[in-house]
């Protein structure tokens, strides 16, 4: 129930009857004995005090005209509309016994403030009991609080500014790991060791047995004999020509001088056998080696009635050829020339090989046919290297 507003020496009359559950009337002046008007607001008023319509009630004034009309019963209950019927020219008059129901029903604890209370000055609290302002309680919270320790409770300062302002969340002590940065678990918050690190507890490395825990330190996992080397630089090839070592290519680009005798399941020589007919016209014909890289040396043997001959073929593209003729028995060589099969039966009448392309499948044969040789075959045999 609010406390409503209290002058002295105020007393008029009803300028207009209010019947009985009326919320609502007027009086005749509006003026204290000072001659001031009575400014707007809630007050308890008098009816009829001198009597039997006796009636008190709440109404609220503005200018002359009540509004609002509540009944004041004697023990202090409220009811909307006055209970008895007031005449016109009834005493209407301030009265004191509602504002002090209001008091002691308050200083009771029956009835809440409906304002705020306050002190004209900082005044000295001492008794458990003494009502207190906000600023008293707030010096209390947090400049009279003492700073956290390790063995008091107290306030602490923010190591940074929360994501939430209003509601900074702090840690307790099962969400952060043991002293010496120990005790890994889950929800665990972090905290460094004696040395400034974080412990190995935190780190799962039962999947990944490439790495390892060495003086507080996360480092490669070097295999004993594994053809790593760790140094200052970080992680290296242990190259060398050595037990143990991985080789590495020197100067452009050629392995170094090492020892290759326990070295099996490398094809670096093949034979291929072909024909070539003696009256075929001239062009190309391809020869598959088998190697699987290009072959340092391919030397081709021929053989037919009456003739035969031996070339060679290098890495630099010469070709060197020596053959005997089937035309008179005679024999001659080609050094250096661009040819490799020769099957010479005369002047104006043979069958040339020669070698013009050689790559890590295959050994192309450019065949020239002049004038017009005997029939027959030449049977090849071509060896190739690495």
């Amino acid at each position: 129930m609010p406390i409503k507003k209290l002058l002295a020496d105020f007393r008029t009359s009803l300028s207009a009857k209010i019947s009985a559950g009326g919320t609502s009337g007027s009086i005749q002046n509006n003026l204290d004995d000072d001659g001031v008007i009575l400014p707007t607001g809630s007050y308890y008023f008098t009816l009829d005090a001198d009597n039997a319509q006796k009636e008190h009630i709440r109404a609220t004034l503005t200018a002359k005209n009540l509004t609002d009309i509540y009944s004041v019963s004697r023990q202090g209950v409220e009811t909307s509309g006055t209970v008895r019927e007031h005449r016109i020219g009834a005493t209407v008059s301030i009265t004191d016994f509602a504002h002090i129901l209001v008091h002691n029903k308050i200083l009771n604890g029956d009835e809440a403030l409906v304002n705020k209370i306050s002190y004209a000055t900082d005044l000295t609290f001492t008794d458990d009991k003494e009502l207190v302002p906000k600023k008293y309680v707030d010096d209390i919270a947090i400049a009279g609080a003492p700073d956290s320790t390790v063995a008091v409770k107290g306030i602490v300062l923010m190591s940074s500014a929360p994501t939430v302002p209003t509601a900074p969340t702090a840690l307790n002590s099962e969400e952060v790991s043991a002293s010496g940065g120990t005790g890994a678990g889950e929800d665990k918050v972090v905290r460094a060791n004696a040395s400034g690190y974080i412990d190995k507890d935190f780190i799962e490395l039962g999947t990944d047995p490439g790495l390892e825990f060495v003086s507080n330190g996360l480092e490669a996992k070097i295999k004993s004999a594994g053809g790593l080397v760790k140094d200052a630089d970080g992680l290296s090839v242990d190259t060398g020509t050595t037990d143990g070592k991985i080789v590495q290519m020197t100067t452009g680009d050629k392995l170094p001088a090492v020892d290759g005798s326990n070295l099996t399941g490398i094809n670096n020589y093949t034979v291929i056998s072909a024909t070539r007919d003696r009256t075929a016209s001239s062009g190309d014909v391809t020869y598959a080696h088998g190697l699987g890289v290009v072959p340092k040396k391919i030397t081709v043997n021929m053989v037919t009635v009456g003739a035969f001959s031996y070339g060679v073929y290098d890495v630099g593209g010469n070709q060197y050829c020596n053959y005997v003729d089937s035309g008179s028995g005679g024999y001659g060589s080609h050094q250096g020339q661009a040819s490799n099969v020769v099957d010479y039966e005369g002047s104006g009448v043979s069958q040339y090989g020669s070698i013009t392309a050689v790559d890590a499948t295959n050994i192309t044969i450019t065949w020239t046919k002049a004038g017009s040789p005997s029939a027959g075959t030449l049977s090849l045999i071509i060896e190739s290297e690495i």
